[in-house]
């Protein structure tokens, strides 16, 4: 990805008490710090990286939201993810480069889902994820309805309107995601059958469902 290509979001804030593309600036604050802090979450979850103490600087890093516009329309805030290239990936370290896009889309996902009556959260929303979903429409309570809109660079446009309020009841009953281990970029899960091992030099040989023979190293 290059600049041009960096994830875009809108976030149109509709409330009949704010005006018309007007908000305070401890109302911004508040807002981006809701917002920095659910998709840093939801990325630390994604990368089995929730802990204690703070984020992996890779996950703070690929994951960095940036304000970039206000505009009229009821109150339209523009943000924008890193500028991919500036952040070093590696084998070693495998974060895939487009997080900030998997974290979002997962995240418009998961609120578009608490449209419905009977909400099913989509994988990667434990039970965790979903608390860190209602503390963001709690600190947007006061809002009649908050959409937003994302250009995602390989994923396309998405759009979802949520009643901040109402999302929250729905929230409580909806049935969440069992934890899914983290398969990192250089991982790589199969399902066969082992027939060979070789324990001096590590190498083994698997036949997958297929019956294709797939040497491999341990």
């Amino acid at each position: 990805m290059n600049g041009s290509e960096r994830v875009r979001m809108q976030l149109r804030l509709q409330s009949a008490r704010l005006p018309e593309g007007e908000i305070s600036l401890d109302e911004i604050s508040k807002i981006a710090e809701l917002t920095q802090r659910f998709i840093r979450r939801l990325a630390r979850g994604l990368t089995d990286t929730r802990g204690p103490g703070p984020a992996p600087s890779r996950i703070i890093e690929g994951t960095r939201l940036f304000l970039v516009g206000v505009r009229r329309g009821s109150t339209i805030l523009e943000v924008a993810g890193p500028v991919h290239g500036t952040t070093m990936f590696s084998e070693s370290d495998p974060v895939p480069e487009d997080l900030d896009e998997i974290t979002i889309n997962l995240a418009l996902e998961a609120l578009g889902r608490l449209n419905d009556e009977a909400p099913e959260m989509p994988t990667g929303i434990d039970a965790r994820a979903a608390a860190d979903i209602d503390e963001w429409l709690r600190g947007l309570r006061s809002y009649d309805s908050v959409q937003i809109g994302a250009a995602l660079p390989t994923r396309g446009t998405e759009d979802v309107t949520v009643v901040p309020r109402q999302a929250r009841q729905r929230l409580k009953s909806a049935t969440v995601a069992p934890v899914v281990p983290y398969v990192t970029m250089n991982q790589q899960a199969l399902d066969g059958h082992l027939y060979a091992v070789n324990l001096r030099s590590g190498l083994f040989r698997i036949e997958e469902r297929c019956c294709w023979s797939i040497q491999m190293f341990a």
